[in-house]
């Protein structure tokens, strides 16, 4: 009796220790409401008694895992200044009721960290950056409207900016609204690594809609490094679309669309729509498409140095699956503006479609005769234009792509000439001749064997999410497989699960087929797909 007397006991004691304890823990957790209209700051901060100012909100020491609310329809003139939640809960600015986002002139996370941003418009007409996240990490920014107004003299409408890391914008809309001086709309800069970018609609400004800038004379060790743009809308009727220079390398663009381009001073009178002057970053499953500027080219990787900052080298990027059309003067161009410190090297161009652009002279590459642009290769492109037969121009002399690839095959191979046959979707149509055209990236080095490390004749095709995203998966031979981490040094990649390999088997993203497509769409296989009977009759 006296054993199951204290097991009685113990049972007790625990059940109400884990009560308390959940009682305490929910307690470090509140929610605040704030109500610029009929809200009063010596009010508690519920719904029924709100708060009213952001001097107040800013005012107070909030804990991790508290939300704070903004009430819809409303505005406040003033900037939020976010307070750091921590790994054990964010603290959360939000938006309740109905109607329109709640109006904030601007968001100012300076050496903050585990912040969220939900639901609220930033309007700035000041010098202020509407969002500006600088010398901070874990910032989430995600459902907002973020506007530079037209009377707005911040250089961007977001910037994350200066040793800024592991954060995230996502489902957003990114505009400068200030026509009449040189502005981005998105603007990553200075360390500004390890950042998400998903999902946004970014768009106008004078300059450039996206900028990724690594370094400069100020700061010439500095990168911008490690950050993945995907799925987004990135479309500027009023400057240049994206560039990645000044050491912005490392970092994965895919899955984007990008359009639009107007030649103004603000953008050099050069409308690119991808300006491309780093290195090792990778380009893949893009849609780039309808810059009709008569300077308006496609992707430029035009090698130059300004004044006294680093050069901007074309180096080790691996741009592939791209659908690049609709660009009037240059879709694709290799240049190297300064030779003597520049250079344009190790650059690989496959399963592209290039088609539809240049309208003055049907050319969809060029590669100039300038020296120190060297070992660049073009593999499994469909290069294409009708009423064209030579669509390249290398180094000065014009080539249609049997010619090329017969007199420079170790550079130019596996590349067609032919009416590439998508749709008004971008997807490949039936009997596209991209179909099963495509070349595998890669191959296995390793001795043929099983487990999950495995290396690779060229890792850069790959990325493992760099923490902020998954890794690849990837096909090898006809195992598939997810990387979780990669050694550019070695050529090296982790898989997440063990597999069985051969030596010399081939390694790409997953494909249907025989072998991948051209262009940013897969077409899916479905001639192993299991149809269900006809006439089928049921026996009782």
């Amino acid at each position: 009796m006296k054993i199951n007397d204290f097991i009685r006991k113990t049972r007790t004691l625990f059940f109400t220790l884990t009560l308390v304890c959940g009682v305490m823990s929910s307690g470090w957790a509140a929610t605040y409401y704030v109500d610029s209209v009929s809200g009063n700051d010596a009010n508690t901060g519920t719904e029924a008694a709100p708060w009213k100012s952001l001097t107040k909100v800013n005012s107070t020491a909030f804990k991790s895992g508290d939300y704070i609310y903004f009430k819809c329809g409303q505005t406040w003139s003033a900037a939020l200044i976010p307070v750091s939640g921590s790994s054990a809960g964010y603290v959360t600015y939000g938006s309740y009721g109905s109607g329109a986002k709640p109006v904030i002139r601007n968001f100012n996370a300076t050496g903050k960290m585990y912040v969220k941003l939900q639901g609220v418009k930033l309007s700035s007409t000041t010098a202020d950056y509407p969002l500006y996240i600088n010398k901070s990490s874990y910032i989430w920014v995600e459902n907002c409207e973020i506007y530079a107004e037209s009377g707005s003299t911040a250089y961007a409408a977001a910037r994350i900016y200066m040793d800024s890391h592991h954060n995230k914008i996502v489902n957003c809309v990114i505009e400068h609204r200030n026509f009449n001086r040189q502005n981005d709309a998105l603007n990553l800069k200075y360390n500004a690594n390890y950042n998400l970018i998903e999902g946004n609609k970014i768009g106008t400004a004078t300059h450039y809609a996206l900028t990724l800038e690594g370094s400069s004379s100020a700061y010439p060790g500095y990168v911008c490094s490690y950050n993945v743009i995907r799925k987004n809308t990135i479309n500027n009727p009023e400057g240049a679309v994206v560039e990645l220079q000044s050491n912005a390398n490392r970092n994965v663009f895919e899955n984007n669309t990008v359009t639009g381009g107007k030649n103004t001073s603000f953008c050099a009178n050069q409308p690119r729509s991808f300006k491309s002057v780093s290195q090792y970053n990778i380009i893949r499953g893009n849609v780039i498409y309808d810059n009709l500027e008569s300077a308006g080219s496609g992707i430029s990787s035009q090698a130059y140095q300004y004044n006294t900052d680093p050069a901007n080298n074309v180096v080790g990027n691996r741009i592939y699956n791209n659908i690049i059309k609709g660009i009037y003067a240059s879709p694709i161009i290799l240049d190297n503006y300064e030779p003597t410190v520049c250079k344009v090297a190790d650059n690989v161009f496959k399963n592209n479609i290039i088609s539809g652009n240049g309208v003055s002279n049907g050319l969809q590459l060029i590669v100039t005769a300038n020296s120190n642009i060297t070992d660049n290769y073009f593999q499994n492109n469909l290069f294409y234009k009708y009423g064209t037969t030579n669509v390249l121009k290398v180094k000065g002399v014009s080539y249609s792509v049997a010619s090329i690839q017969s007199t420079s095959s170790t550079y130019f191979s596996g590349n067609i000439q032919k009416e590439p046959a998508i749709g008004t979707d971008n997807n490949l149509l039936s009997g596209s001749p991209c179909i099963d055209a495509g070349g595998f990236l890669t191959t296995v080095t390793s001795s043929s064997g099983s487990g999950n490390i495995i290396s690779l004749a060229d890792v850069k095709y790959f990325s493992d999410g760099f923490g902020v995203a998954e890794g690849d998966k990837i096909m090898v031979g006809n195992a598939l497989a997810t990387i979780t981490s990669i050694d550019y040094s070695t050529n090296k990649v982790v898989l997440k699960d063990p597999i069985s390999w051969q030596q010399g088997a081939s390694v790409s993203l997953p494909f249907a087929g025989t072998k991948p497509d051209i262009g940013a769409f897969e077409v899916a296989d479905l001639s192993s797909t299991i149809l269900p009977p006809v006439n089928l009759k049921v026996v009782e």
